[in-house]
């Protein structure tokens, strides 16, 4: 079984593709950063956002995606836009026969950290350590996804 991981964004968003083995071990399949253009527009960053997700989920051919829940701030037009790329991905998930679920920030940093309240410098040791990377990934975004699937690793084992 394949997860796919997800920090979702429209700028920058990270993922993670995990494979999940009968004997409850795994091994770390993908992960990056899919990012856009500052200089398109809003509409058009979300189709190269819709684009580069597509083309991964079709490489990879994942049964589960799992993100980062959504986290409300005080910058109420960046919730907006990253609820549309969410929006874009969780279609494309169900489009790729996708179950989608959603993770809260906190549950990632306790089962990844064994700490609520985490920092990113401790997240990212933590995920390194775990799932045995042979260097901190970079940027947050992608240390964030890889968490984010380490969790659905850990629901679905």
């Amino acid at each position: 079984m394949i997860i796919c991981g997800i920090d979702p964004g429209y700028d920058r968003a990270g993922y993670a593709f995990l494979e999940l083995k009968e004997n409850r071990s795994f091994k770390v399949l993908a992960y990056g950063l899919v990012s856009t253009s500052k200089n398109l527009s809003f509409c058009d960053r979300i189709l190269e956002l819709g684009n580069d997700f597509d083309e991964l989920f079709k490489r990879y051919q994942a049964q589960h995606l799992f993100m980062e829940k959504l986290f409300m701030g005080r910058n109420t037009t960046t919730v907006l836009q990253v609820s549309e790329a969410r929006g874009v991905l969780r279609f494309l998930a169900k489009k790729n026969n996708m179950e989608v679920s959603e993770v809260a920030p906190t549950s990632i940093k306790k089962t990844v950290s064994g700490y609520g309240a985490a920092d990113k410098t401790q997240m990212i040791r933590a995920i390194t350590l775990l799932l045995q990377l042979p260097e901190p990934p970079h940027p947050d975004d992608v240390a964030d996804a890889l968490s984010v699937a380490f969790c659905g690793y850990i629901r679905l084992s």
